[in-house]
């Protein structure tokens, strides 16, 4: 079963640009004669590395994408730690990402633009008669404080 899998490598500084891509080159051959395909293959760039790797200081990191029989993973680690230039690699499956669509009944989201829509409408149309309920018992509030203040003066005096 073919699955995707990410390389990532470390290649010598001291080497120079042709010998890496030629490493690279190399690498991407064996994918595609086990009958693998390159997805995507960044660019080397160079880093200087946060402690030394087999005594050296600056590495450039190389990665590819690829998809790849899972039985031939074994062998094929073993070749690429075999190549000369590569300091450290690092080979790991890559997981499918399934795609999340939340149920428009879990949310309490509309299933379409037109239900968000009528939604937006009724929650402002709540907000707006539930803030005319609020000023209208702000007053009778008010009202019944003042009659209450009332008593207890007219009952005080």
């Amino acid at each position: 079963m073919t699955k995707k899998y990410q390389l990532t490598c470390l290649l010598s500084v001291k080497a120079g640009p042709a010998e890496r891509e030629q490493t690279i080159g190399r690498i991407s051959r064996l994918i595609q004669e086990g009958g693998g395909d390159i997805l995507t293959a960044s660019s080397p760039e160079e880093r200087t590395l946060a402690y030394p790797v087999k005594k050296e200081k600056g590495a450039v990191i190389a990665g590819l994408n690829f998809s790849y029989e899972g039985e031939k993973i074994p062998e094929l680690q073993k070749t690429v730690s075999a190549e000369g230039l590569i300091l450290r690699s690092l080979l790991m499956e890559v997981p499918e990402q399934k795609s999340y669509a939340p149920s428009a009944r879990r949310s309490g989201a509309p299933a379409s633009a037109e239900g968000e829509a009528k939604k937006i409408a009724e929650d402002d149309a709540a907000q707006k008669t539930s803030e005319k309920e609020q000023k209208v018992e702000l007053k009778d509030i008010d009202k019944k404080i003042e009659e209450i203040f009332n008593r207890k003066k007219n009952e005080l005096k």
